[in-house]
């Protein structure tokens, strides 16, 4: 993902934030991050069942969920709220935040709806890119066996505007042809 533009503004101030997080520590940075971009409205769950029922209860636009909750898994939560069909908060983007990102760890709350997986400690750089990114690019929302969440796929948005490849494809050896005026000398093996 490109970093921001340093001219790109976006206002924030009338966004609800969903932080649910059972550690204070880190609800107090998530709030200071979120307060240094203009929300103005927090709202914060220590525990999965709390933000069950804010959820029920309540609009919110953003959802930021840690994998452990003291009474279930930030996992879960993401899995029920894509499942509850309340709307508009079953689509509303969710950023999970984790100490631990193993690989396992991304696909697993790609799986369960999850728009993000950021790694702790949090950067604001980065917490503002993926804020950006689901507010920019609303992906379509998706139903296919028990998964129900934004698309999965990142579209490829065309060939790279340097060369006309593909991504994945090596980089063209530069064979040097002469000019159609210059003279060669062909010669053959042994001659």
């Amino acid at each position: 993902m490109a970093g921001l533009d340093p001219k790109f503004r976006i206002n924030l101030e009338k966004v609800t934030v969903l932080i649910v997080d059972g550690n204070k520590p880190g609800v107090d940075i998530l709030r200071q991050l979120f307060s240094g971009f203009g929300v103005r409205t927090l709202i914060r769950a220590e525990t999965g069942a709390e933000a069950r029922q804010i959820a029920s209860e309540q609009e919110v636009n953003l959802v930021v969920c840690n994998d452990l909750l003291p009474d279930m898994t930030g996992y879960e939560f993401i899995r029920w709220l894509r499942r509850s069909r309340i709307e508009p908060n079953a689509f509303t983007p969710v950023i999970l935040t984790s100490g631990h990102t193993k690989r396992s760890m991304v696909n697993e709350a790609r799986d369960t709806g999850a728009n993000f997986v950021i790694a702790k400690p949090i950067s604001t750089k980065v917490l503002l890119e993926r804020v950006v990114f689901v507010a920019r690019e609303a992906r379509p929302f998706l139903e296919s066996g028990d998964y129900l969440g934004p698309d999965r796929r990142f579209h490829d948005k065309g060939p790279p505007q340097t060369g006309g490849r593909r991504r994945g494809d090596p980089a063209p050896e530069v064979v040097a042809e002469p000019a159609p005026d210059e003279d060669v000398e062909v010669k053959r093996a042994g001659a």
